[in-house]
């Protein structure tokens, strides 16, 4: 059971961080 809590939470964490860095290379691209 652990261990897929685990897994969750570092898919989670990936979904997070691509639409971050989505946002930011949106933003990006609109200041630049």
């Amino acid at each position: 059971m652990a261990d897929c809590g685990k897994l969750d939470e570092n898919k989670e964490t990936d979904i997070t961080w691509s639409l971050a860095i989505k946002f930011s290379r949106v933003l990006f691209l609109e200041l630049h």
